[in-house]
């Protein structure tokens, strides 16, 4: 499978994970089921939601950015043996700005 023949549907996201968790410093205490949020770019956008008859929102995110996600809430999947994550647009925390 490749990922430029991945057609995403509405608002979702392919994402390629860094590994790395955002959250650095301070105290966190961490729910016993849930995990810090981690990093990743971007790979893929869908179209977006279709707000009203024939309009699309635009998506908020783009190819490229680097975004901070939720550890879970999320699909994965193997394509060449790279692991990916796909996100609702609505389920990403955040744009990191470089």
């Amino acid at each position: 499978m490749n990922v430029n023949k991945i057609y995403l549907t509405a608002d979702k996201v392919l994402i390629k994970c860094d590994g790395s968790e955002e959250i650095r410093g301070g105290i966190y205490i961490p729910d016993k089921h849930q995990r810090p949020p981690i990093t990743g770019i971007v790979v893929k956008v869908g179209p977006g939601i279709e707000y009203e008859k024939g309009k699309i929102r635009d998506m908020a995110v783009k190819k490229g950015d680097k975004v901070l996600i939720p550890f879970d809430y999320h699909v994965k999947v193997m394509i060449n043996d790279e692991e990916f994550r796909i996100y609702n647009e609505s389920d990403i925390l955040g744009i990191i700005d470089d």
